[in-house]
């Protein structure tokens, strides 16, 4: 929870619209993953052999998430602080 609660965070203090689409799109990549594996686990929804992220060994997975995170953390350390706008002064 605490992961995807960061992750939201960066994608609405994302910077441009692209980067908040990315953000977004491995926001929801990690709540589904999350969602799914803990939903098969309680028996609300059929066993299709999704992992819990950064818990279970998923091999495949496991790469494209921590992509995913890599991604996050670069949109992270990119954004714009402050926007500046050039205003001379007459």
């Amino acid at each position: 929870m605490l992961l995807i609660g960061r992750a939201l965070a960066i994608t609405m203090n994302a910077s441009t619209m692209f980067t908040r689409l990315v953000s977004g799109a491995i926001t929801l990549m990690f709540f589904t993953y999350a969602f799914v594996n803990m939903a098969m686990v309680s028996g609300l929804l059929p066993v299709v052999g999704v992992p819990l992220p950064l818990v279970s060994f998923g091999g495949t997975a496991l790469i494209s998430l921590f992509i995913g995170l890599g991604i996050l953390m670069s949109v992270q350390a990119n954004r714009k602080l402050v926007s500046t706008v050039y205003c001379p002064v007459p």
